[in-house]
């Protein structure tokens, strides 16, 4: 396979600290009235981010909008990956569906950087397939990394309120 799969993630503690912040009602969460920002797949569907980190956006070291607590969980995260160069740091959910239901098609992430990572918030039925096989279980503190240019699509959830994911862009 060309992804790797590490389960357990963060340490316990650490994981819980993470979920709890992105996982509370509290949390803002954003429509976005698409998915894939890709012009070949122009889905109709939709999902709700927050857009933690963005190079092009904030700079390559301020984190919008939080304080130091995720600031910290974020710099462990993205400190296990060996990330040299952060691009991209998104939380995405996409609420329950009756079905589980693609998240738009195929699609590759964050041009410019070598590196996507998937780290998963909550256990759900919901998974994460890739184009040339294989699919990744919805499985809390489970991280997923692969090749940003390799084309994958997410998968809702059926059997929990929603399934959510943070994922990260960048180099080692």
């Amino acid at each position: 396979m060309t992804y790797e799969i590490i389960d357990n993630f963060l340490p316990e503690y650490q994981f819980k600290q993470l979920q709890s912040l992105i996982m509370s009602e509290t949390f803002p969460w954003y429509y976005n009235d698409r998915i894939v920002d890709d012009q070949k797949n122009k889905s109709t569907k939709y999902q709700f981010i927050h857009k933690l980190y963005d190079i092009h956006e904030s700079g390559p070291t301020e984190y919008v909008e939080f304080g130091d607590e995720l600031k910290s969980k974020l710099e462990l995260v993205c400190t296990i990956l060996k990330a040299n160069i952060i691009y991209k740091i998104k939380v995405n959910t996409r609420p329950r569906s009756f079905f589980k239901r693609s998240s738009g098609g195929y699609h590759t992430d964050q041009a410019g950087s070598n590196y996507t990572s998937i780290l998963y918030m909550n256990t759900n039925n919901g998974y994460t397939k890739f184009m040339k096989g294989g699919k990744v279980k919805s499985v809390e503190n489970r991280m997923v990394i692969f090749p940003s240019d390799l084309y994958h699509q997410g998968f809702t959830c059926s059997d929990k309120q929603r399934k959510v994911v943070i994922n990260f862009n960048f180099d080692r």
